[in-house]
């Protein structure tokens, strides 16, 4: 997967229903593993809660749900729904419910919770994540205004810099656009300078709602 889009830090929202109130969390994470203890840490917050309802969702393919003591499908389900239609992957969401006395049936319940989630995702700050290379180069003072107008035109992501008797820069670069960008550094420097490609992962790329 190429990109992905997530929650960027962790967004709240509580509703109330028929006395009930409904407390829903969503963060993003980096793994199923964090996910879940993200999962168990609200939890264990919410111990004296009614229910405490989950899903989970990550770029590897990986899900998971709870209904926790809700009728079967009433509760789980409807959040990773939330999930899946805004098209969140290595997000984690859990819907912490204080039972008010009055009864919701299953398709209230479904509601209820399906609401809680996407009233948490809608008020979230969505981000883009982008697969990229993690790269370093070295070059002359001179070069440094072009390479920087590049990387703002191509959102070259620019991490690091460092000056010395030359400038050192670490950046991520989309691995979509790995061959156009050594094409430019190397034309830039004059093929004086190696790039230093490192390992892939994930960087944030763009913020949606900023």
């Amino acid at each position: 997967m190429l990109s992905y889009y997530t929650v960027k830090g962790e967004s709240q929202s509580k509703l109330e229903i028929s006395r009930s109130l409904f407390i829903c969390r969503a963060k993003g994470v980096e793994s199923f593993e964090e996910g879940m203890e993200y999962i168990k840490e609200i939890s264990s917050k919410h111990s004296d809660a009614t229910h405490n309802c989950y899903a989970i969702r990550t770029i590897d393919n990986r899900q998971k749900f709870s209904d926790d003591g809700e009728p079967q499908g009433t509760a789980g389900q409807p959040i990773l729904q939330a999930l899946k239609n805004k098209n969140l992957h290595n997000t984690a969401v859990i819907v912490t419910r204080y039972f008010g006395g009055i009864k919701l049936g299953a398709s209230g319940l479904a509601s209820a919770y399906a609401q809680s989630a996407a009233n948490a995702l809608n008020q979230a700050q969505i981000a883009e994540m982008r697969l990229c290379f993690k790269a370093r180069i070295d070059m002359e003072y001179a070069q440094l205004p072009k390479l920087l107008q590049r990387f703002r035109d191509d959102k070259i992501i620019l991490l690091d810099t460092q000056y010395t008797d030359s400038v050192t820069i670490e950046f991520a670069c989309p691995v979509e656009d790995r061959e156009k960008i050594e094409s430019f550094l190397l034309s830039l420097t004059a093929g004086k300078s190696q790039i230093e490609w490192k390992q892939k992962q994930y960087y944030l790329y763009n913020s949606l709602n900023d």
